[in-house]
């Protein structure tokens, strides 16, 4: 018999389970996910969680994910559009929103926060004399003031209740706050509980939660912007509900395009503009595939979620309880810290001893990628963006100042740059975005001369810009930190037009594209990017090709599609080692099939986004960088678009080592 290593002993003996095994952590942004192998040997009786400690003691494990259904709800069909709900705060009464009456309505609870006790009280109020179609909903601190937001006028409307809590004694208190330069398409409000702010979730693009300062506790007349919002774009984009937990230092997001309530911490209590994803969630979609409104009981061990089909569903969170299965979300770590894990097993003898410690791991911000410009019937001006370690659709970053196709693209780890391209003729502007946070791009300055169908790469402070317009071989360069005019590198061995470009930390390397000559090259050149100087021959392609596109991490580069001479699409993927010389070798093959030339690429250190528009697509693909064989879908651009290999990450081969 095998010995157990058990760590509880009791009056039966060692009762408590055997450690897990197999501690493995996968690194996230100020996360790491712990995996582990669950013991066979649970002890005297079943395992009821397992909890995860960091080598230092940072981090929780409390996390949305671990919520589970009550199989409790309750028909709220007064109205047949209801919109959003909140609760008294000892949880005896609930306030829900319905456009078709224009009204709030009010249930009893028999026991507290109980829904499937719930009953209406034949109790509403019309807020259509200032509102007509009511979202959210909030009350302050006593119940003596309530609130509530809707799109007909986009603005936050007060009403004092002459009896604490009952809406059927409230009255217009003649104070209103307009939200309408922030969001036209207001859905819900929240306060903080001191009532010094004010949060309105709004659904206008990019789809974010603004936050406001009153100056006057809960009185949203002395309320103005407080420059403070959180994009919540990349998570949801049909946004309903937003609450807080109880200390400020978390909050969630929810809403009927994901179906799910998104985690967020805030390293500033109550501060929107600190928050950032704890990348965990929790879907609703077994209930109601629409979710509206979101509420927590007090003490948020309880959450309620309002579905399109006029129930309310009631969920335990367990915020507080141990995890039920691995893998474990580690939370609120530090980016770029090392950490080790060990993982335990506990029933409700005990908990085990612990596991063989992991690893080391270091969280890390996920990088993303963006896609600039390009041309559907028309040129347009957006830009898109994904996370690269997910998969999933692209979301809207902004606009470029102006709207191109053919531009080069590339980036710094917190700047990215959109140079040149075709408007209604070949132009020399170059933009700058901050590659954290959405919005427009701002002028950086421009090119050297007029250019269009270029690629570009670069390092970490340098923007490279290579081949172009007539086939062009002139190389420029921008230093990605500051802004101004490009300045002239070198030359290409030849000229290349619709080539693409890729990066290490140190060399860049320009491949393919229609040459001077007249022929879709298979050569490849390279730059020291330090440097400037002319280009070197690296080696050829396995087949030549133009409009392909290339990534890269800092010691291999992939680059994919592309067409033939004579126009047939390529859906080859090709490899190299940046350090070295020679020729590309055979990777795999791309898989959404047809409209491979004109793409798009981007990269983190271990992915490489691949085919990304096109011709006539809006399809992404993606390889592990490190191995060979053939691309996976990863989601769609927000539009189908010709792009000309113009994506740019921040964590690309010439960031990270």
């Amino acid at each position: 018999m095998p010995r157990r290593t058990g760590g509880f002993i009791g009056h039966r003996g060692l009762q408590a389970p055997d450690p897990p095994t197999a501690v493995t952590p996968t690194v996230g942004d100020k996360k790491i996910s712990v995996a582990f192998t669950a013991p066979s040997d649970v002890g005297d009786d079943a395992i009821t969680g397992f909890n995860v400690q960091s080598s230092n003691g940072d981090g929780t494990i409390s996390a949305i994910s671990n919520a589970s259904y009550d199989s409790k709800s309750f028909d709220v069909s007064q109205d047949d559009q209801t919109r959003n709900l909140t609760f008294k705060p000892d949880g005896t009464k609930m306030y829900v929103t319905g456009m078709t009456g224009d009204s709030v309505y009010q249930y009893a609870l028999s026991t507290a926060y109980d829904v499937s006790t719930a009953s209406y009280e034949n109790k509403s109020f019309d807020t259509s004399s200032q509102e007509a179609n009511p979202f959210g909903i909030a009350f302050n601190d006593d119940g003596t003031s309530m609130y509530t937001v809707g799109y007909s006028n986009d603005t936050v409307y007060q009403y004092t209740l002459s009896s604490a809590y009952d809406v059927s004694t409230a009255s217009y208190a003649s104070k209103s706050l307009d939200v309408s330069s922030q969001d036209t398409t207001p859905l819900g409000v929240t306060f903080k509980p001191d009532g010094t702010s004010m949060y309105v979730m709004g659904a206008d693009v990019p789809q974010s939660v603004y936050q406001y300062t009153l100056s006057t506790a809960f009185d949203v007349s002395t309320g103005s912007f407080a420059s403070k919002s959180l994009n919540i774009s990349s998570f949801e984009t049909n946004g309903w509900g937003f609450q807080f937990n109880a200390d400020g230092t978390k909050c969630f997001v929810a809403g009927n395009y994901s179906d799910k309530v998104h985690q967020f911490s805030l390293s500033t209590a109550y501060d929107v503009s600190t928050a950032s994803s704890d990348g965990v969630s929790f879907s609703f979609a077994s209930q109601d595939a629409n979710p509206n409104g979101l509420a927590f009981s007090t003490d948020r061990s309880k959450m309620y979620v309002l579905g399109t089909d006029d129930f309310v569903y009631q969920y335990t969170t367990n915020l507080d309880s141990y995890a039920s299965a691995s893998p474990v979300v580690v939370l609120g770590l530090t980016n770029d810290t090392a950490y080790t894990f060990k993982a335990f097993a506990i029933n409700d003898y005990g908990t085990s001893a612990p596991s063989d410690v992991s690893p080391s791991a270091t969280p890390e911000p996920a990088a993303r990628a963006l896609f600039f410009g390009g041309y559907t019937s028309a040129v347009v001006n957006t830009i898109d963006f994904v996370e690269i370690p997910t998969t999933g659709n692209a979301s809207d970053f902004g606009d470029l100042t102006v709207a191109r196709i053919g531009a080069g693209a590339t980036s710094s780890s917190t700047r990215g740059v959109c140079m040149g391209g075709f408007a209604s003729g070949t132009n020399d502007t170059i933009d700058y975005v901050t590659m954290a946070s959405e919005g427009n791009a701002t002028d950086f300055g421009n090119l050297v001369s007029n250019n269009e169908e270029a690629s570009a790469c670069g390092s970490d402070t340098r923007g490279i810009m290579a081949g172009g317009a007539s086939k062009t071989s002139t190389i420029q360069y921008i230093t990605i930190a500051s802004t101004g005019n490009a300045s002239s590198f070198g030359s290409l061995v030849a000229g290349k037009q619709t080539p693409t470009a890729l990066s290490s930390t140190t060399r860049s390397c320009i491949a393919g594209g229609n040459s001077s000559n007249g022929n879709y090259t298979n050569e490849i050149d390279y730059i020291t990017t330090a440097s400037t100087s002319n280009a070197s021959d690296f080696g050829d392609l396995t087949q030549g090709r133009q409009g392909l596109a290339g990534a890269a991490n800092n010691t291999r580069g992939v680059m994919g599609g592309g067409a033939l001479s004579g126009d047939s699409d390529l859906n080859t993927i090709d490899y190299i080692t940046i350090a070295s010389t020679g020729n590309a070798s055979d990777f795999g093959d791309l898989v959404n099939g047809g409209d491979t030339r004109f793409g798009s690429a981007a990269s983190n250190s271990t992915r490489a986004l691949l085919d990304c528009g096109g011709l006539s697509n809006n399809k992404m693909e993606y390889v592990t960088i490190a191995s060979t064989g053939n691309g996976t879908d990863f989601g769609n651009l927000t539009t189908q678009r010709r792009q000309y290999d113009n994506g740019a990450s921040n964590g690309h081969g010439g960031i990270a080592a």
